[in-house]
């Protein structure tokens, strides 16, 4: 089972432990999870959701970065900010 997410391919493959989800950049890198998952359908949804929990992070980390570097925040309140969204989506 393979799907789309904005030109990025995330595929569920079937291991002897169960199904785990593989996400395959466009530069040719792959990253599969660790975690299996009964069916190819929930190693699916959970491909997308690591996907769209690992694009926000960087997308706020780079915006904060540059709120930062201009001086708007301090490195405090950078951290702060960071910490919250972390504990929010539970990133690892």
């Amino acid at each position: 089972m393979q799907t789309d997410y904005y030109g990025i391919s995330i595929a569920s493959t079937q291991f002897a432990s169960g199904w785990r989800w593989q996400v395959a950049l466009p530069i040719g890198s792959s990253f599969t999870s660790d975690e299996s998952f009964p069916t190819a359908e929930q190693a699916l949804y959970e491909g997308h959701h690591w996907l769209r929990v690992k694009s926000a992070f960087s997308a706020l980390n780079r915006s904060l970065s540059e709120i930062c570097a201009s001086g708007r925040i301090n490195q405090q309140e950078y951290g702060a900010l960071m910490q919250s969204f972390l504990l929010l989506t539970k990133h690892e």
